[in-house]
Parts: C-alpha cells; structure tokens; sequence
C-alpha cells in the first residue's frame, strides 16, 4: 500500500510540512527589517546605475569570485525593480528560502520517503546555517546557487536534462560550491542496474553546462577580475577540518572556543521549536505504521537514499576545503542537505518519538547558537565558530541604519553632483562611507571623502557639504571651522592641505576674520607674499615693524598684572606691525594660557615662525 498517512485528503498530508514552512518563515521574519550593509552597498554602487548588460559584464564589485549572477544581476534587478529597497531585497531572500525547502522535500520524498522528507524539511528550515543568508543582502547568491542546484536535480529527475543544466548553469555563476551538483542529480535519477558509465553519458548537459561555466571562470581570472589569494596554499590537514564541522553544523553547534557550549536561546526560539516539533510529532503519529513500533518499508526506501544522501554530503562540503581556514556554516549549505536527508532517512527508521527528538534537539541547538554574541576572527580550521554569523551581521548593521537616518536628518536633501566631507567618523567609512551616502540618496553622482583628504579639486563646479561625527550624532560643519582642519595638517607640517581648506573657507564666507589671517600666515609660509599681504590688507594691517617690547603699554600693562588688557593691546600693535615676528611671539605667548584664545594663540605662534624665515616676495608658484 503506497498511503503514508492515516488521512485520505492530501491537504492533511500536506499539514505538517505547511506548518513547519510557517515556522521557517516566523524564524527569518525580522530580516524584512534589516538594512543593507558591507558588501550589499558595493553591489549597489557598481551594478545599481549601470544598464543590464554592463552590470552583468562588469567585474565582480569586491574581486573576490565570479558570480555574476547570484551578485550582479541578483543587485541590478533589486535597484531597477524594487529601488534599491532593503526590505524588497530581503522578501526576494524569504521566497529563495522557502523554494529551497520545497524543492529539498520534492527531493527527500522521492528518494527516502514521505515522513523522513518532514524530517529533512524541519531540519533544515530550523538550521541556523541559513541565517546568514536570509539576513544579508548578498547572501541571496547563496540561496540561488542552491535553488538552483536543486531545481537542476528535481529536473534531472523529472527527464528535463536541457532544464536542469541550465538550472545548474544559473548555480554556478551565483556560487561555484555548486560544481558537485551533477553528481547528485545523476545518482540520484540513476535506474537500478543501469550502468554508471551510461547515467553519466546522458548527464551530457550538465556537464556541457560546468565546461560553460569554466570557460567563463577562466576567462575572468586571466582578465584579472577576480583574486585567488583569500584562499591560501592547500594544506592536507584542511581536509578532515572541514569535515569535522560539517555534523555539528548540521545539529546546530557551535561555541566560542575557550568559553565553551552555553545556554544563549530566548523565549521566542523555545516556543518556535515547540510548534515545529509538534508538527514532526503529528506527522509521525498519522504516518501508517507496521506491528512493529518502526515506520512502514514504504517510508525507509532503503540504502540508496543514505548512499545518495552521503555522496551529496561528502561532495557537497569538498568546495569548503579552500576557505577553511575562515569557514562559516552557510558555506556548507549544499552538503548540509545532504547531512540532513541522512539524518532524516535515519530517524524514519527509528521509533515513532526519534523523529521529534531530533527536530528539537536540533532545532534549540541552532537557536541557542543564533544567541551567540561574539564572532570568530583568527584564520583557524579548527575553530569551533563560524567567522561570519548573525551577531558580525547585526554589529555591521546598526551603525549602517544608524548614519542613514543621520544623513536624512541633517540633509533631508541633496544637489545632485554634490560632495561631501565627514570628519570624526572612522565607522562610517567601515559601513559603506561613499556608497553608503549614494544609496541613502539614490544618486550616483554623490561623493564622500574623509575630511583629512580636502583639496579644492574636489569641490570644484559642485556644491560641498561638511559633517562632523559628535558621538552618535552628525551636524553640519560649517566653512569656517575648516581652519581646525588647517590647524591640524600644520601641525603634521603638511601646507598644502591647509592652504586649501583655508582658501575654501575663506571663498565660502569672506568675512571671516580668523580665517583669512590664517590664510594670509599659510601663504606666507609657502613663498607667496603677495598674497599674504593682499589678505592682510583686506583686513585692515598695515605691514610695519619695529615693535619694540621693553617700552611698550603692553608690557607696562602686563607688569600691572592685567594679561586680558595686555593682549588687547598687542593685537592693535599687529594691526600697524604686522611683519613684526617679534610681536606674534609676544601675543602668542600671552594668549595661550587664556581660555577662548587656544587657536588664536597657534596662529600667531605660526605668524611667528613663517616671519622668522622671512621668504623673498613673489607671486604664487605653478
């Protein structure tokens, strides 16, 4: 008898696994609120502007593999289609999801039988190995590469072998981990008795379809747009490293190494494993049974599903071997579905309360590992904890949506071409910097630069903004406080980019009084009296000298002990001596110990100095 469930209707069937995908989905379903981050802003920033073809022919954004698909045009389609939306990117990554279990339980149903497919489909969907992918942007080349690999063996299956290579074709170029795919789908479809030279003589199209995609992958490492060298030397003890993840991963393990396994699982992750066990349980009690307390022969289809199921684990994770050393669970995604497909061939053929067991074990595993506040950093195969997971992620996007919604509050708007500067910032440029504003704006003509890197060039036929970072807060920096700028590039004796951010505040707002007598020093210093004169003329100084201290009013103000009256006097002096190096000493020195009066006192110290070399006049240099 074929029924494996006491139900007649197919919607009871059907029950279970319709509630166990509703978990799924309530497991991911706060990534609808998550922002762009890392990566995601490179894709859009290179693919996002471009037309279709020059998108999907323009070198890999971060250089580091060639995915075409899964990134390119998976980021063209989200920005021309969905305009750039976070939220519409992470719906695209839920459906990936959900057409990733349906077509792992089309596969496990045929080859280890209806209620080990339920198995199969709960571990999976309850695995934290998907996290990753479902919360990240980009980690919709992940999920592709798999819907698509296992679309190419439902097809392979199903007869439809053009299909199925394209199918694997479209893997491939999302994630070349894939590669091994065609041996599953042929061992998998493969008749009893058939000989393995004729399954794989009719597996022709996929083949045809690797050497495509080989073609391509060479052709982009001889034009250099990809690197090879993240991956490393081969080193023989890689291999039963990466193995020895590939279980535990599956269960749902990891710890920090050093502190050990701990409970970090919340209320919401005990009750969303309570329903998707009791779902395995309902699907286990109505699955018909033999006098035995074991499922029927028709739910164990026998040693060909565990053979395929350990083939497509063992090929599946062989891919993994090259980046070992900074491995993360969703790179073993393809052989953990075969790891899970074992697992659940196996609990079919316990007792009725295995099944159940294991979805929970399992299931509260991945979730207490989903509570891990910390990340693995150090180049190790052996370490127990993936180097990317949801904790990196969610420390990546905080600050992401934090310096968006302070980019809106401080400019709702911005001229298209505009440029902006940011100083006291070092996150922002760890979160996107540049790319990060031409998203939050939609316009690709923007541009950000670090404050430390101002030149005029930069500012030139566009409109130029400042920000400051004030803790967690951005503010407009206005023109004139470039001179703190200035004030720091001298004291690292670089001139050059002084004398541009003086010369911009100067343009940008021509009465400010510090300012330009900043500027005029700067030009002195440089060679070009002329100009310095000029700004000192604008500012009402006459160039004399001669100031002599010893029988000054300053100096019989100071001996009477009134600094403040002292100062004031000095700075009348330099506006009749101001060539005198002599008198900027003086002010300098006195000014410096009165609060207010700090970067005043600099310049004239500067002022000092730049007179003490006394540079022959001449116009300014080209």
């Amino acid at each position: 008898m074929e029924e494996t469930f006491r139900a007649p209707g197919a919607g009871l069937r059907l029950a279970p696994l319709a509630l166990l995908l509703l978990v799924a989905v309530s497991l991911h379903v706060s990534a609808l609120r998550a922002p762009f981050v890392g990566d995601d802003f490179a894709m859009l920033d290179e693919v996002g502007f471009r037309p279709l073809p020059g998108a999907v022919l323009a070198p890999d954004p971060t250089g580091d593999a060639f995915r075409p698909v899964g990134r390119q045009l998976h980021f063209w389609l989200i920005g021309h289609l969905c305009g750039a939306s976070p939220v519409a990117a992470h719906v695209a990554n839920l459906a990936l999801f959900l057409t990733v279990l349906a077509l792992l339980a089309w596969i496990a149903v045929r080859l280890v039988g209806p209620y080990a497919a339920i198995l199969t489909v709960a571990l999976a969907g309850m695995s934290y190995a998907l996290e990753v992918p479902v919360l990240s942007a980009s980690g919709a080349q992940y999920l592709i590469a798999l819907a698509a690999a296992l679309a190419s063996i439902v097809s392979y299956a199903n007869g439809a072998r053009q299909i199925a290579a394209v199918a694997l074709f479209l893997a491939l170029l999302s994630n070349e981990a894939m590669v091994l795919a065609p041996l599953v789908a042929v061992v998998a479809s493969r008749r009893p008795r058939e000989l393995f030279r004729n399954s794989l003589r009719q597996a022709w199209p996929l083949l045809a379809a690797i050497g495509g995609w080989l073609v391509l992958w060479l052709g982009a490492l001889l034009r250099h747009d990809l690197s090879l060298d993240d991956s490393g030397p081969f080193r023989w003890g890689a291999v039963p490293a990466t193995f020895s993840h590939l279980l535990p991963v599956a269960l749902g393990l990891e710890w920090k190494r050093g502190a050990g396994p701990a409970l970090h699982i919340g209320w919401f992750g005990i009750g969303t494993m309570v329903v998707a066990t009791a779902a395995v349980a309902w699907a286990s009690a109505r699955r018909r049974q033999g006098r035995t307390n074991t499922s029927s022969r028709v739910e164990r289809r026998g040693p060909r599903g565990i053979f395929v199921g350990l083939l497509w684990a063992v090929g599946g994770s062989l891919p993994v071997i090259l980046v070992i050393p900074t491995w993360s669970a969703h790179q073993y995604l393809f052989g953990l579905c075969g790891v899970w497909l074992l697992l659940g061939a196996w609990a079919a053929r316990q007792p009725r309360w295995v099944g159940p067991t294991l979805v929970a074990l399992a299931g509260l595993c991945s979730q207490n590992t989903l509570g891990l506040e910390s990340v693995a950093t150090a180049k190790d195969p052996w370490i127990p904890q993936s180097h990317v997971n949801r904790y990196s992620l969610m420390q990546e996007m905080q600050p992401v949506a934090h310096f968006a919604a302070e980019l809106k509050r401080v400019r709702p708007k911005l001229p298209s071409g505009s440029t902006l500067f940011f100083s006291g910032v070092p996150h922002f440029w760890e979160v996107g910097g540049g790319r990060l504003v031409r998203w939050t704006y939609r316009d690709s003509t923007l541009r950000a630069y670090d404050l430390t890197v101002f030149s005029l060039d930069r500012t030139k036929g566009h409109p130029a903004y400042f920000f400051r970072g004030d803790g967690d807060s951005l503010h407009d920096l206005p023109p004139a406080e470039l001179r703190d700028l200035a004030v720091g590039t001298l004291r690292q004796r670089r001139s050059g980019p002084a004398h541009e951010a003086l010369m911009f505040a100067v343009q940008a707002e021509p009465d400010d009084w510090l300012s330009r007598y900043w500027l005029a020093w700067v030009e002195w210093s440089r060679g070009d009296t002329t100009a310095a004169l000029g700004h000192l003329e604008h500012l009402g100084m006459r160039p004399g000298q001669g100031f002599k201290w010893g029988s000054s009013w300053a100096e019989k103000t100071l001996a009477a002990g009134d600094s403040l009256k002292a100062i004031e006097l000095l700075r009348q002096a330099v506006r009749r001596q101001s060539l005198d190096p002599e008198l900027h000493r003086r002010l300098a020195s006195l000014a410096r110990n009165q609060p207010g009066l700090e970067a005043f006192a600099e310049v004239e110290a500067f002022a000092a100095r730049a007179l003490e070399r006394r540079p022959r006049a001449r116009g300014p240099t080209v």
